[in-house]
């Protein structure tokens, strides 16, 4: 977020696009995270497990997606993520 508001980042449409697709990242991992903890915790023992290694592997997938966008991003490539990818793209100004 830092380098959404602080210049001259905030007019670079790279460095945008990779700031808000990060926070859009983040919000989709909360989110899944809320809704796979709430399931958990409703359902029966056996099912609660299952949620618990549904929310393991979706936490490792949106993280490895994370590595890849900032090691993309540090070699000064565009990487967008499936769906969050888009989003960043139309908050960012657009792609060169």
């Amino acid at each position: 977020m830092i380098f959404l508001v602080v210049e001259p980042y905030n007019r670079d449409r790279f460095v945008r696009f990779h700031a808000w697709q990060c926070i859009a990242l983040t919000i989709v991992a909360v989110g899944l995270s809320i809704i796979f903890t709430v399931l958990g915790l409703m359902s029966f023992h056996l099912l609660w497990w299952l949620m618990m290694l549904i929310r393991l592997a979706i936490r490792l997938i949106l993280f490895v997606f994370w590595l890849i966008a900032l090691i993309k991003a540090s070699q000064g490539q565009w990487y967008k993520i499936p769906i969050v990818g888009d989003l960043a793209v139309s908050l960012a100004g657009g792609q060169k």
